[in-house]
């Protein structure tokens, strides 16, 4: 169904020709979906069997969807003043055949409703009325295949306008074919997840066109280069050419351009975890995008802002985003898009803990990673899909999983995501009781974070580094590179990252029987826990408080945060529950049936009335 808004365009903004061309599109694919229904009414007026009052509201309720694309059409075409110079007068004949339809589905309605009241009567009247009503659907199919057949005449004639200015462009001498080579094998590596190669191409495009091209031009290479840089980890590079082409679109007044080198430039602020600029620079991109009409750009940046709230912890929020850019995706036809939107869902809801789908999402996003032959984004799935399994405890799974995404992305060459699923194996083997394995790729994902920048990825595998050791002589060791991790974890400003650091360095004082620090420490990361909105490691964090509490003998204490972490471990379907269960049998065996029923009575009545 088309909205009133997305009909309604202001008339003090122009209409660029690629928002031109989609929007005529999108009203052929909406109008397209209607032909086999068209045909169908037709064959049941037509025919020689009685016509019933549900057919007819049926035939109404066609009409109605055949007449919202089109009225949006006449509305575009009629402001002609606002349509672009390539298309000149060829919009004319469009124009026409649309207003014909229009102004045939008025005539229809009142004679389809006339019928509806008279359809279960034989009389003369009523079969005269059939036979107008016939009569008009047929003249309504031969219109509705006009509008198709002048939309593409206008899309071929277009063009040839295109390809006749672009001829022109190249005897002045404007970007040589070279140019144009360079720039379709960058942009085709990109789309395949080939960033080395497509970094390649797009050096030598941004080379050939800092020559003697267009300003224009520049900063659409300008945003293309930048965005590979940043998938190969070179963030900072990244940003420095993202600034570069904000300054020409801007310079040039490219508004299309514009909004998407803000939607890039707030993701590359977003890896290096600058927040505010982020949020800016991508609502800015959204603010363009909707200014403009550009739905497919606006799908991207609804995605971004999603892809922003989920690292916060604002999970619904994102999910609202996500859901948001997923509508339009399906409605402009990205596949591609719809696929990585997908994936991204699936991560919110498995922070959520909801598994289940979590995992409907993944595997939907995955078949149509496959399907569109996008490699570099199945192979973050796989690792996504992984990261779930991992979750519910299913190790087994999860390490085929991301062996297979591991396997991809090292193919494609991306080393910032190597580095992020190297990370993921670490906590996999170490899980399955393989520290030797785990502690290989430790090492190699701690290699890559510094070789590629990554400070976020490099205190998260520090971080890791609680798992590898079980040795008591060891702790002290691990105790100094927790703390490392912790201060890259603040630097960065990775709140969830700290929030997993100062939780297993709570653990590390717990063993190492200073349980005052350890009480600090636990505190600490259950606040940032509830603040990223980490509901699973709010869980841990409260099981270990549970433990401390435990150390310094306030049972009752003990008990309120046992229970309180087996209550989220419950709701999110974790295996952890059963660990806590276990602390929670052995504080009653310590106490004592009675005293441990008594503590347990004073516990629910601090839940009943909201005391701590």
């Amino acid at each position: 169904m088309l909205e009133e808004s997305s009909i309604s365009i202001p008339s003090s903004i122009p209409i660029s020709l690629n928002a031109f061309q989609f929007e005529v599109r999108r009203y052929q694919n909406l109008l397209s979906k209607e032909d086999l229904s068209l045909q169908n009414a037709y064959t049941i007026i037509a025919g020689d069997g009685d016509i019933w009052p549900d057919q007819c509201d049926r035939l109404l309720c066609l009409l109605q969807k055949i007449e919202q694309p089109v009225l949006a059409l006449c509305t575009l075409l009629r402001n002609s003043e606002r349509l672009p110079d390539v298309i000149s007068s060829e919009y004319y004949l469009l124009l026409i055949a649309s207003q014909d339809v229009d102004e045939m589905l008025q005539a229809l309605k009142p004679l389809v409703t006339e019928l509806r009241s008279a359809c279960q009567t034989s009389s003369k009247q009523t079969r005269r009325l059939r036979q107008q009503v016939k009569h008009e659907f047929e003249s309504l199919r031969l219109l509705h295949d006009d509008i198709s057949a002048n939309i593409y005449t206008l899309t071929d004639r277009i063009r040839f306008a295109e390809r006749k200015i672009l001829s022109v462009e190249q005897r002045r001498g404007a970007l040589p074919q070279e140019f144009h080579l360079h720039e379709k094998l960058g942009r085709t590596y990109s789309d395949l997840g080939m960033r080395e190669k497509a970094k390649e191409h797009l050096e030598e495009a941004l080379r050939l066109v800092k020559k003697c091209g267009p300003p224009k031009k520049m900063g659409q290479v300008l945003n293309d280069l930048g965005r590979v840089y940043s998938v190969l980890g070179k963030k900072e590079d990244a940003r420095s050419l993202l600034e570069e082409a904000l300054a020409i679109v801007q310079e040039v007044g490219d508004r299309l351009g514009e909004e998407r080198v803000l939607n890039s430039l707030g993701l590359v602020c977003h890896d290096l975890m600058s927040q505010e600029e982020a949020q800016e620079y991508l609502e800015r991109a959204l603010t363009i995008s909707r200014e403009v009409k550009d739905r497919a750009g606006e799908g991207r940046v609804l995605n971004s802002l999603g892809l922003f709230y989920n690292v916060l912890g604002q999970k619904e929020q994102a999910i609202r985003y996500y859901k948001q850019a997923l509508d339009i995706r399906k409605e402009t036809h990205d596949a591609r898009g719809e696929g990585i939107t997908l994936s991204n869902i699936g991560c919110a809801y498995a922070d959520l803990g909801r598994k289940e789908q979590a995992h409907e999402c993944s595997k939907q996003a995955l078949l149509l990673h496959k399907n569109e032959g996008d490699y570099w984004s199945e192979g973050k799935t796989l690792s996504n899909i992984g990261r779930i399994c991992a979750d519910s405890g299913c190790y087994e799974d999860s390490l085929q999983y991301c062996k297979q995404a591991l396997e991809i992305l090292q193919k494609l060459g991306d080393r910032w995501e190597e580095g992020r699923v190297s990370n993921y194996l670490v906590r996999i083997y170490a899980n399955l009781g393989q520290k030797e394995q785990a502690k290989i790729y430790y090492e190699h994902a701690l290699k890559i974070c510094k070789e590629v920048g990554d400070r976020r990825g490099e205190g998260r595998v520090l971080n890791n580094v609680s798992k590898l050791y079980d040795n008591p002589h060891c702790r002290k060791d691990v105790q100094e590179q927790l703390i490392q991790a912790l201060e890259i974890s603040q630097k960065v400003r990775d709140r969830k990252g700290e929030g997993w650091t100062l939780d297993n360095l709570g653990r590390i004082y717990l063993d190492l029987g200073e349980a005052e620090k350890a009480y600090l420490c636990f505190e600490q990361a259950r606040n940032v826990r509830i603040e990223v909105g980490d509901r699973r490691g709010e869980g841990w964090t409260l099981h270990n408080l549970g433990r401390v509490s435990f150390t310094r003998k306030d049972y009752k204490a003990s008990l309120v945060s046992l229970l309180r972490a087996k209550t989220i471990f419950d709701e999110m379907h974790c295996p952890d529950s059963g660990k806590t269960q276990e602390y929670i049998d052995a504080l009653q065996n310590k106490v004592g049936e009675e005293q441990f029923n008594n503590l347990l009575q004073d516990v629910q009545q601090m839940q009943k009335y909201g005391t701590h």
